[in-house]
């Protein structure tokens, strides 16, 4: 496991992390059986937005900036 500084915050955005991505697996879920429901796409979209964010803070914390 990587050192970083604040351990909490690091396990708290991990199990975020985790969170969104099964949100996301069940939003393409509903997607690919209601393709036409409205606003799913822009769902998708931002649970992805969402996602890169959460990695990219968890990289930069174990770069330790």
């Amino acid at each position: 496991m990587p050192i970083v500084e604040n351990e909490l915050l690091y396990r708290r955005t991990q199990r975020q992390l985790g969170e969104i991505q099964v949100a996301l697996k069940l939003a393409l879920g509903v997607a690919k059986a209601l393709p036409n429901l409205e606003g799913i796409e822009a769902s998708c979209f931002s649970l992805l937005s969402a996602k890169n964010a959460i990695m990219k803070s968890i990289f930069e914390m174990e770069d330790g900036q």
